[in-house]
């Protein structure tokens, strides 16, 4: 429902649109778990590696891995969120 909406709104091309929704639930994640949100940009968004990521949030590298988990979980739940408040 939220990618109907938003594709019927706008002539963006479906990247776009996906962007924009992935985009807004990392900027409702933010206020939640900065950390959560911050680890999925640099990782997905900016590409990062596991290495660089641990360095530039101060993690231990060996738990990016299971943070990264967490915040993808984090992230769909918002998502699920947002899709819930499109149907109402």
């Amino acid at each position: 429902m939220i990618y109907q909406s938003k594709a019927y709104s706008s002539s963006a091309a479906p990247r776009r649109v996906t962007d924009a929704i992935l985009e807004e639930a990392l900027l409702r994640l933010t206020g939640r778990d900065p950390d959560s949100a911050a680890l999925i940009r640099l990782r997905f968004f900016d590409n990062q590696g596991t290495d660089e990521v641990a360095r530039r949030l101060a993690f231990a590298e060996s738990t990016i891995f299971a943070k990264q988990n967490v915040a993808i979980r984090s992230l769909a739940s918002v998502v699920h969120e947002m899709e819930q408040s499109a149907w109402k």
